[in-house]
């Protein structure tokens, strides 16, 4: 079981629990969708065909839709903030291959590695908004992640096409870092 208590937490210490979750929340969102937007670009760099290409998304998400759950009984386990230090360590790795993958395999088994990440870090985050907040203040604290999340949805598109025009694709790998 997890060492952590369940102690009263102030305002500013809520406020940053929120942007500790949010921000590598809003990454993975974002990240997501700026590489479909830029699918046909890596197709292009690679020289792959659509099978190659399609595995970039399904890597990510096979790996991250079936490692949500255990992901979650790692974080009560070993610790809520462990777990979503863990995760973004490893979602920020896979970025940087991803970024320097000098093929389409490389490319796919970074991006699996990624789903790897993002699953912990969204596991992390849940259950950390659930142990901190309570009542009213949980309702806020989700609508306050969700519309983070949404943002990230809503940005991503736009902010991957602009990437992959003016940069290209690898690039975005470590922008989406940055955000």
């Amino acid at each position: 079981m997890s060492t952590e208590t369940h102690s009263p937490i102030d305002g500013l210490q809520r406020f940053l629990i929120l942007l500790c979750v949010s921000i590598p929340s809003f990454m993975i969102n974002l990240d997501s969708n700026i590489v479909a937007v830029s699918l046909s670009s890596i197709a292009h760099s690679f020289n792959a065909d659509f099978a190659d290409i399609e595995w970039v998304i399904s890597a990510y998400t096979l790996t991250f839709a079936s490692l949500v759950m255990p992901a979650g009984a790692l974080a009560d386990r070993y610790g809520r903030k462990r777990i979503l230090i863990v995760g973004l360590a490893i979602f920020t790795l896979a970025s940087f291959i991803c970024g320097a993958a000098p093929n389409v395999t490389a490319l796919n088994a970074a991006r699996a590695l990624q789903g790897v990440g993002a699953a912990l870090l969204l596991s992390a985050a849940l259950a950390t908004l659930s142990h901190s907040f309570r009542g009213a203040d949980r309702a806020r604290a989700f609508a306050f992640w969700g519309s983070v999340i949404g943002i990230a949805i809503s940005l991503g598109p736009v902010v991957g096409g602009y990437i992959t025009e003016h940069f290209g694709w690898r690039s975005e790998e470590h922008t989406s870092e940055l955000q």
